[in-house]
């Protein structure tokens, strides 16, 4: 018996041994990218999200419906280019973020500053980015726009949830400020 129980540790510690060393030549290591080839990335995704729109100026309210049915109202008649009325033809730049997954990829996180300077994770109902322009010059606007946000996409009402604005760093990263600068 004590040899049988000699023989069976020596069996077991030769085959842990054998099996433990297994080399395998087949296994992809992956490589990590470099700082611009992550920048890139990020700028990849965020080109992926970009709807556009075209519209021609003409006094009347726009009203654009985004590819996941967020209303865009744009009264054409307060649109100024250098501080003169605009005419002709505009174009609009779009952005919509609901999922967390494509806020990280995008470099969209819900990071807000806090009125004593830390930042702090936001409950966030989604992201939206607006650009106006004609020609590639950015149009202001001096009574603003509407987005309608169905609840759905929000993951529903919150009526405690506040505006915010984005503010990109020197680096390109979004930070948010509350919009109403409390």
């Amino acid at each position: 018996m004590k040899n049988f129980k000699k023989t069976l540790v020596v069996a077991l510690m030769t085959t842990l041994a054998l099996t433990s060393c297994t080399k395998r030549d087949d296994i992809d290591i992956p490589i990590r990218p470099s700082a611009q080839e992550f920048t890139d990335i990020k700028q990849l995704a965020l080109d992926n999200k970009v709807q556009e729109f075209q519209f021609n100026v003409d006094g009347s309210v726009a009203h654009l419906t985004s590819a996941k049915g967020v209303q865009i109202n744009i009264n054409s008649s307060c649109l100024t280019l250098n501080g003169n009325a605009v005419t002709g033809d505009i174009d609009i730049e779009f952005v919509e973020l609901f999922e967390k997954g494509d806020m990280l990829t995008t470099n969209k996180p819900t990071m807000g500053i806090m009125p004593n300077g830390d930042k702090a994770m936001l409950i966030s109902g989604g992201e939206f980015f607006v650009k106006v322009s004609q020609n590639g010059a950015e149009i202001e606007t001096n009574c603003g726009f509407q987005l309608i946000i169905p609840a759905s996409l929000t993951g529903g009402v919150d009526n405690d949830m506040t505006l915010w604005k984005g503010v990109i760093d020197g680096e390109g990263n979004l930070d948010w400020k509350d919009a109403e600068g409390r």
